[in-house]
């Protein structure tokens, strides 16, 4: 009799935290100048990235109010916890000292454009490098001590360096490969690094910890079921 009603008791509270969870609602912002890499519209991914994210994304078990904004927006709202969620980011010591990175979702290929070769990585110290605002390539700009200078957007900072403003210009491989390849034309490409890429959690998100260990665990799920389809597709 008694373990009768711990069971029913115990299956009354596991409804109760079902409904209470599905009840929940989250804010998560997509950056809006990652070309053909992800895009949000009409309560759907779109781009390179979009299969995965949105496998991920639709396995939460969270109502999700969706924003797309600039990267300084999104970053400021992360910090204040205007936001739970903010993506495609990748991974810095700077964010992550105010939101926590949960498991990567992919890689990102980092080039470095310049109009002559640039294959002495010791002399980087010696330039001037451009990238779109507040990206995390940043962190590979500090690496090298280069000195960075940041714009509105990717194609603005080629288009800055093309015209002699600046030394060389930073962009993610997957973000070059929508844009239209005469803005590449007698440029001299190559690879700088990678970024682990996902998504971001506000320290103040009153859903943090479980919002963490529910985006990692529909992470893991989604990379390997699709690395297997891949498998089973080939």
């Amino acid at each position: 009799m008694i373990n009768m009603r711990v069971t029913k008791i115990l299956s009354l509270l596991l409804i109760f935290m079902c409904i209470n969870t599905s009840a929940q609602t989250i804010k998560m912002a997509v950056v809006s100048n990652t070309e053909n890499a992800l895009n949000f519209t009409k309560g759907k991914f779109f781009g390179e990235l979009a299969i995965k994210y949105q496998c991920v994304i639709d396995a939460l078990p969270y109502s999700i109010e969706f924003y797309v904004l600039p990267y300084a927006r999104l970053l400021k709202m992360l910090k204040a916890g205007d936001i739970d969620v903010g993506l495609p980011l990748s991974k810095s010591d700077t964010r992550s000292e105010f939101s926590q990175f949960t498991l990567p979702i992919t890689s990102v290929t980092i080039d470095l454009y310049s109009q002559k070769p640039l294959n002495d990585k010791t002399k980087y110290n010696q330039l001037t490098v451009v990238f779109s605002r507040s990206s995390a390539v940043k962190s590979i700009a500090d690496k090298y001590n280069m000195m960075s200078y940041e714009v509105n957007g990717w194609q603005q900072a080629i288009k800055m360096m093309a015209h002699g403003r600046h030394d060389a210009a930073f962009i993610p491989t997957i973000i070059a490969d929508g844009f239209d390849k005469k803005i590449f034309q007698g440029l001299y490409r190559q690879s700088v690094g990678t970024l682990q890429t996902s998504m971001y959690v506000s320290n103040k998100s009153q859903y943090k910890d479980k919002l963490v260990k529910q985006i990692n665990i529909e992470t893991k799920s989604c990379l390997a079921a699709l690395a297997l389809s891949k498998k089973v597709n080939k």
